[in-house]
């Protein structure tokens, strides 16, 4: 619940609202207690459901959004390898081949529903905790690839982000990418993605 919880704040004075769509509905405890104990309880909705499917997400959109049917911002908080925490969760090591290669393609699932719900203007934002090729760069290209020009990677110019940029040209644009050798952090992926068409 903490991007979910922060997001909710910096709307708090727009009136805008989280919709906050968890998998594992024991999860939704968990964020309507954060939400209560930060003060933004007003601004977040929690639906248990799974957010590979469209269908769902509209719903919970037209229930929870005055009605909206699409958002103006997506965030997809992918389930990822988790090979970005080594130093505070060694036991991501232990993680066998089957489960690893089986991410990229549930992240594009993810990134696919997502699509179909942010509305023409509105961004994605794409977000891992692992510095693997397989589930950053090459699940964006996927994506961009069946999109076929209706999303553009954006570039970074918010002077808080440009020391974490990295430039994609061949997907053109820039992904944030922080590494713990380097940076003192988790090592971290994150692309906007604008819908154009």
């Amino acid at each position: 619940g903490g991007k979910t919880t922060h997001t909710a704040s910096l709307l708090q004075p727009s009136g805008g609202v989280v919709v906050a769509v968890e998998l594992h509905a024991r999860k939704l405890k968990l964020i309507a207690e954060a939400s209560s104990r930060l003060g933004v309880a007003d601004a977040v909705r929690a639906v248990a459901a799974d957010a590979t499917d469209v269908g769902a997400l509209r719903a919970a959109l037209a229930e929870h959004a005055n009605g909206a049917e699409a958002a103006d911002a997506v965030l997809v908080d992918a389930p990822c390898s988790g090979m970005g925490t080594l130093r505070r969760n060694p036991e991501h090591r232990a993680k066998v081949r089957a489960q690893l290669d089986g991410l990229p393609a549930l992240q594009g699932r993810l990134l696919d529903a997502a699509a179909e719900v942010v509305r023409v203007g509105g961004a994605v934002t794409y977000s891992i905790c692992t510095p693997r090729r397989e589930e950053g760069d090459d699940v964006l290209a996927a994506f961009l690839a069946r999109k076929d020009g209706a999303f553009v990677l954006e570039t970074i110019d918010d002077p808080a982000l440009t020391p974490f940029a990295a430039a994609r040209p061949e997907l053109g644009g820039d992904v944030l990418q922080t590494w713990t050798h380097r940076h003192e952090l988790d090592s971290h992926f994150a692309a906007r993605l604008r819908r154009i068409r």
